[in-house]
């Protein structure tokens, strides 16, 4: 008779491998006339690949959607946030940002949908440092048999100065088997 150690948990696999990554995001657009629209944004990461501990960071914007149908939407967004960093070994920094990002997304509307999602935003430290941040994802979503769902999502986090010694870049690729309730 033959035993099997269990599998470990995502939480565990995390941890031997090492790839902890974290990131819970929030925005809330307010519609303006014309296709315009105000954003308020935060977003809290940590990033074990990068070195990051935590990333909190708070802002507000304008967007605009250039194009919107019942299959696809492409939209961009301009604003300021104000960043708050701690690398591991370094201490906690405090920075103001410029942002830019767009969202270009298509869709079928029907019962056994698709959805292909890429969203991208840029930051540029205002400090006279130079560094410019960027955050990408795209996810390709199919839904079958009403409430199931695959995905594939990838991402990528680009940064132009990280500090000494670290990582400028983290990239995954994700595959995905849900339920939506």
């Amino acid at each position: 008779m033959r035993h099997y150690a269990p599998l470990p948990s995502s939480r565990e696999l995390a941890r031997l491998l090492g790839l902890s990554r974290n990131t819970v995001s929030a925005a809330a657009n307010r519609f303006l006339a014309r296709r315009w629209y105000t954003i308020i944004m935060g977003q809290v990461q940590q990033n074990e690949e990068l070195s990051l501990q935590l990333r909190a960071l708070g802002g507000a914007g304008f967007g605009r959607d250039f194009s919107q149908s019942n299959t696809r939407l492409v939209s961009g967004f301009g604003g300021l946030v104000v960043t708050r960093e701690r690398f591991t070994g370094e201490p906690a920094e405090s920075s103001v940002e410029a942002t830019a990002g767009g969202t270009v997304d298509f869709f079928s509307p029907r019962n056994e949908d698709f959805t292909f999602s890429n969203d991208v935003v840029s930051y540029y430290n205002l400090g006279g440092r130079g560094r410019v941040r960027l955050e990408l994802q795209s996810a390709l979503r199919h839904k079958f048999l009403k409430d199931f769902y695959w995905s594939v999502n990838g991402f990528e986090s680009f940064d132009s100065a990280p500090p000494q010694n670290q990582k400028g870049n983290d990239a995954g690729i994700s595959i995905t088997l849900g339920w939506s309730f």
